[in-house]
């Protein structure tokens, strides 16, 4: 089968989970079929495409995704569709596809995203014969809208966020819901969202495929080196679930711990921190890093991986890396979501300050039923959770 893999940004390199999902996609469908690559940057400069994805694709092509000032984005909202549509849209990768499907037409494309549906729609609605498209929901974006909507930190100063984001989360819901009902097939992340997916389309047109590891290549964590009472906790620190979380974990869980742990620390690692974020470095304990070339020492060195989240959709990479490192596991239910892990059998939950206070210190106090935790998460993720499990579902919707 001839296939277009259409992703929004280059997927590479792998330090965060939409890289990680829409590479190995595209690794195992060129395995069997010819696929073409078109994808964007935001990133200056001329844009490039790594050899480790370029070698995959039998064409590949990057655009860069044009600026959008405060103005253009305030003038855009009077044109009824989702803003993130807008983000991810160019007349280059609009026209470039078309090229490419008359020189040799797709039997089949796949949208890596709600966000790059307004690009398909640009490109489908100029074809002479229709191209079926399975639409890879990493997770339900109108739902994401939704918590987010619902964040109850949120100040009087943040009104006009609240007033835009309302408009856009129904926009969403709107296109979103009638993308899912136009697609050949639906694929998601979590079985909850492949429930909501089922509200609109048939059971034959939806497909579970859940976020994953290649175990295999995983580096080699020594969890010899633990630094005691220590916390971390891993994302792209400039997405909203994760600057609230953080935050919140800070404010209202942190200064209760260390009264009991005068040592703990919390080690918040990953790119792009938002400025409430980079504050959290002014409060005892509280370290923000930033990007990191490896994350193997912090792998090592962190007694408890936490996940103190309370919005957000799809599953989370990072969780499954924290149990593949055998890193013993704190998480709110939200922080958890759509995964099938089991409180006192994989991990421990809480889901207010007092209650994760009491999960940690349990986590550092008692061992043996934490690493017995520990061995059942990492069981876990080896059998149900690497990527050549999921293999056969995702060639299943190409045939």
């Amino acid at each position: 089968m001839r296939i277009l893999f259409l992703a929004p940004v280059v997927p590479w390199p792998l330090t965060q989970g939409r890289n990680l999902r829409n590479f190995h996609l595209l690794r195992i469908l060129a395995e069997r079929h010819e696929v073409e690559l078109l994808c964007g940057t935001f990133d200056a400069g001329p844009p490039t495409l790594p050899s480790e994805v370029a070698t995959l694709a039998e064409f590949a092509a990057v655009v860069v995704w044009p600026t959008r000032p405060l103005a253009t984005r305030f003038l855009d909202m009077g044109r009824h569709v989702p803003d993130i549509w807008q983000a991810y849209a160019s007349d280059p990768l609009v026209d470039t596809a078309l090229a490419r499907h008359t020189t040799k037409p797709f039997d089949c494309v796949h949208v890596a995203g709600f966000e790059m549906m307004g690009t398909w729609n640009r490109v489908r609605h100029r074809l002479s014969a229709r191209v079926p498209y399975v639409l890879d929901e990493h997770n339900i974006e109108y739902r994401l809208r939704e918590s987010m909507q619902a964040d109850e930190t949120l100040s009087v100063a943040d009104i006009p966020y609240r007033l835009y984001n309302h408009l856009q989360t129904h926009r969403t819901r709107h296109h979103e819901t009638g993308s899912w009902r136009s697609a050949w097939h639906v694929s998601t992340v979590s079985p909850e969202d492949r429930d909501q997916v089922l509200e609109h389309v048939p059971a034959h047109r939806v497909s579970l495929v859940p976020n994953c590891l290649d175990v295999r290549s995983l580096p080699k964590v020594d969890r010899n080196s633990v630094r005691p009472h220590s916390l971390l906790f891993m994302g792209k620190m400039d997405y909203r679930p994760n600057v609230t979380g953080v935050t919140w974990f800070c404010r209202e869980v942190m200064p209760a711990l260390r009264e009991r742990f005068p040592d703990a620390s919390f080690t918040i690692l990953g790119r792009d921190p938002a400025a409430d974020v980079q504050a959290l470095n002014d409060m005892p304990g509280v370290t923000v890093t930033g990007f990191v070339e490896s994350l193997v020492p912090f792998l090592e060195q962190a007694a408890t991986f936490v996940v103190p989240l309370f919005q957000g959709g799809g599953t989370r990479f990072k969780v499954l890396e924290a149990l593949a490192a055998g890193i013993p596991l704190v998480s709110t239910n939200q922080g958890i979501a759509g995964l099938p892990l089991e409180n006192g059998t994989h991990c421990l939950l809480a889901d207010n300050p007092s209650d994760l206070v009491t999960a940690i210190a349990r986590t550092w106090t008692e061992p043996e039923p934490a690493w017995s935790r520990v061995a059942n998460g990492r069981r876990l993720v080896e059998t149900r959770f690497d990527w050549s499990a999921i293999a056969p579902t995702l060639e299943g919707i190409y045939v």
